[in-house]
């Protein structure tokens, strides 16, 4: 069995989920945008209060692909190694029964 991965409790999880019409006009206007966004990435949840946040890496050849947290004029992070452990992790700490075992900013190892 795998560890439960957390949030930081100094670092509430304060994103919301794209739906799909988003998920499709977040990934076009990154693309079209004169960044340097990689078409393998492909964003599901940003930020609450800022226009960055998680996506997945679908060029990461493994299975599943990995969650990264991309912030402002910063490298993308590895965060979570699938989806399904995001997830449990936002779980629990919307239940509130997280406790910190990660550091730095939102989400990071």
């Amino acid at each position: 069995m795998r560890p439960r991965r957390k949030w930081p409790r100094r670092y509430p999880p304060s994103f919301v989920f794209l739906h799909f019409r988003q998920v499709v006009d977040v990934y076009r206007d990154l693309l079209a945008g004169g960044s340097n966004w990689q078409p393998e990435a492909v964003p599901f949840a940003q930020r609450s209060d800022a226009p960055y946040g998680y996506f997945l890496d679908t060029g990461a050849g493994s299975a599943p692909a990995p969650v990264m947290y991309c912030a402002e004029a910063a490298l993308p992070k590895l965060v979570f190694p699938a989806l399904a452990d995001f997830l449990e992790a936002a779980a629990a700490a919307l239940e509130n029964r997280s406790e910190s075992t990660l550091g730095g900013e939102p989400g990071s190892l």
